[in-house]
Order: C-alpha cells, then structure tokens, then sequence
C-alpha cells in the first residue's frame, strides 16, 4: 500500500542519515539481529558488511530514527504494540516486515525515487562532507565512519 511504502520510504532515508550503509547491505537488515530495539525505545545497528567481510555499527540511533523504526514497524497500529509487534517482527528482514529481504537494488531506487538520487550518492555526501570540515583527518574519519578497509579509501 501507499502508506507502508512511505513508512519504508521513511525508515530507509532515517538510517542513512544517521549512517549511510552501502547498498548491499542497506536491504539485507534483519530485526533483532543487526537492527535491534531496546525495551526504553531506542535502537541500535551493526552489521557484517558484504563487501569487506568487517563489522560496523552505528551504535545507538538518533531518537528521531527510532521513532521513524517504530512507526514504519507499526504501519497505523496504537503505539502501546510497539514492544509486541517488534517480538512478532523478530528475524524478519527490516525494509519487508517478512522473512524475505527485497532485491538488492531496490533500496537505492526506493531512495532515488524520494530525494532524486541513488542511496550511495548519501556515502559520498557523507564523505565530501567530512573532507571539506576537516581535511587532515577526514580519511580516518570517513575510514571509521563508512567501514572501508583502509585509511585511503576516503582519502578522496
């Protein structure tokens, strides 16, 4: 329907925001599991990253991006089922609400369609960003805060 398109719409641009993963991964979240909400509310993400094999996290989520994860988890429901939809919702993919993860792809079109550009153009946003406030050390920065491999993957 509309209105979990825009609530999927939402919690994509939310997360990538507050850390934008690449887009293997950005599809691949599973609730409980690498996008986790605690009992007081707030959420936290870490993953294996596809491409490097490494994990990353990006810890506790801005109370603005879990109140995003919350209302595309209850899609309308009364926010007291918040706690029982997200025990029901354990192990299911994060973006579907069901055990099957979307096509790689779709994320990024999903994030295309919203804002006019692909999911991975928020990364480069991020690492331009960072090597324009503080260009001596944006490579570890960039390196820490996007999971590259290596220091000269930021370098830019």
């Amino acid at each position: 329907s509309a209105k979990r398109r825009a609530l999927q719409t939402a919690a994509l641009l939310a997360v990538c925001v507050n850390k934008a993963p690449r887009n293997g991964d950005l599809g691949r979240f599973v609730l409980g599991e690498d996008l986790v909400r605690s009992p007081d509310g707030s959420w936290s993400l870490e993953w294996e990253q596809e491409k490097t094999g490494h994990s990353t996290e990006a810890g506790a989520l801005w109370p603005e991006v879990c109140a995003v994860l919350d209302a595309h988890l209850l899609c309308g429901r009364p926010e007291r089922h918040i706690q029982l939809r997200y025990r029901d919702l354990l192990g299911c993919n994060w973006l579907t609400l069901t055990e099957k993860a979307p096509g790689r792809a779709w994320p990024s079109a999903l994030v295309k369609e919203a804002i006019g550009v692909p999911a991975h153009d928020l990364r480069t946003l991020v690492a331009d960003t960072m090597r324009w406030q503080d260009p001596e050390t944006a490579a570890n920065v960039i390196a820490a805060h996007l999971g590259h491999k290596t220091q000269a993957a930021g370098g830019g």
